[in-house]
């Protein structure tokens, strides 16, 4: 059958046909997970009418398959949501699961204040800092669901939050 002159790497064969010249095989896949995806044909494989056969291994059909959607996370160097601080202002990291190219300072959504830096540390690794606005009260920053894409165009399926309690009232 046509998966003894196959070999697959991480895909499962659902259907297959051949051509009525006989020049044409084709085949339908499905990955399994996601990951680097491989197929080739071996050397000796097939033969023609005559009895000669492919000398060589085919090229190599790969491709990286990616169905997960990426995921954000917030923290501050102190906690993550629900604290209580009297600082006006609150250093914070964002980790992306993976690479997202169009994740930036204005996917932030932030309330109660502004971002005043905002660098990018790694491919998904980003520090900032939060600038309390006088108002006592809640302060966030937030990403909402389906703002970002990773490099396959999977967009993030949750929203990430850190919240807390801006307090500078004494007792």
């Amino acid at each position: 059958g046509l998966m003894n002159v196959l070999t697959v790497q991480g895909l499962v064969l659902v259907d297959h046909s051949y051509s009525t010249s006989g020049l044409t095989y084709t085949a339908t896949f499905e990955p399994i997970g996601d990951g680097l995806k491989t197929v080739y044909v071996h050397a000796d494989a097939f033969s023609d009418l005559a009895g000669n056969t492919n000398l060589e291994v085919s090229n190599t059909f790969e491709w990286n398959c990616d169905t997960s959607a990426p995921s954000v996370q917030i923290l501050s160097g102190r906690n993550s949501s629900g604290f209580y601080s009297n600082e006006d202002h609150l250093d914070f990291v964002v980790t992306l699961s993976e690479r997202c190219d169009d994740f930036s300072n204005d996917t932030l959504v932030v309330n109660g204040g502004y971002v005043s830096h905002f660098v990018k540390e790694s491919e998904n690794k980003y520090v900032g800092t939060f600038m309390s606005s006088e108002t006592q009260g809640l302060k966030s920053i937030y990403v909402a669901a389906n703002t970002i894409t990773d490099i396959a165009s999977n967009f993030n399926a949750d929203p990430a939050t850190l919240w807390w309690n801006h307090d500078t009232v004494s007792p």
